[in-house]
């Protein structure tokens, strides 16, 4: 199918007229979206919710292992989406004017997820400071925040995946768009396996404080029923 380059905008016109393979600056801003939002931000999802308890105890400097590495993690994600931000700006000198959708929706779309990624620190350090009623309600703030920011990159970056083959046909945006979305599956998968073992471990917990709260006198009655039954 033959696409027009008017669908870039007036920016990428003579660009794509005259060359026949993706800017590198274009290349750059997809390389740190992608480790942004397939890698760094995922996994500090991940250790927030499922290694608080992991590491009981365990600090370095008075803070919590998964505070430092959840911290670590999202200070990547804000770097990497600020410097993509800033290389794709001075490429297309300004905002992109795209004209069709699903592309059209890339820019705004962008700008949303880059809001809520530089909102959130904001949020986390109010998060720091307040505690009672405000600490729950700006927790919950912050974790839909982060939420959400990585649900809609999801499609933002594959839509902006696919756009350099409207202007030429090149396969890597086809491997970039394979490698982000293998790295989605994988975070999927490895969320849903430290949900199963989370509630597992609850259960467990559950069945052991229930039997260390049972009496002496109980113990023998239920003990002297098992028998019993058997």
């Amino acid at each position: 199918m033959n696409y027009s380059h008017s669908y870039y905008g007036s920016q990428y016109s003579n660009y794509y007229l005259s060359q026949h393979s993706i800017p590198s600056d274009v290349k750059a801003h997809a390389c740190l979206m992608i480790l942004a939002w397939g890698f760094c931000n995922p996994n500090a999802i991940i250790i927030s919710r499922h290694f608080k308890k992991g590491w009981p105890g365990r600090t370095i400097n008075n803070l919590a292992y998964w505070f430092q590495f959840h911290v670590i993690l999202q200070s990547f994600t804000l770097g990497f989406v600020l410097l993509a931000l800033m290389i794709i700006v001075v490429h297309v000198m300004g905002y992109s004017t795209l004209n069709e959708l699903p592309f059209s929706a890339h820019p705004p779309c962008g700008f949303t997820v880059i809001v809520l990624t530089f909102s959130n620190p904001i949020v986390a350090w109010f998060l720091c400071t307040t505690s009672g009623r405000q600490r729950a309600i700006t927790k919950c703030v912050h974790q839909t925040a982060g939420i959400l920011s990585q649900m809609l990159s999801i499609p933002t970056a594959l839509i902006g995946l696919q756009m350099p083959a409207l202007g030429s046909v090149v396969c890597s945006s086809k491997i970039y768009s394979a490698l982000f979305i293998i790295s989605v599956v994988l975070n999927v998968i490895i969320e849903v396996i430290f949900e199963i073992i989370g509630y597992k471990i609850k259960k467990n917990v559950q069945v052991v404080q229930s039997i260390l709260s049972i009496g002496a006198d109980e113990a023998d009655t239920l003990l002297a029923r098992f028998i019993e039954v058997s």
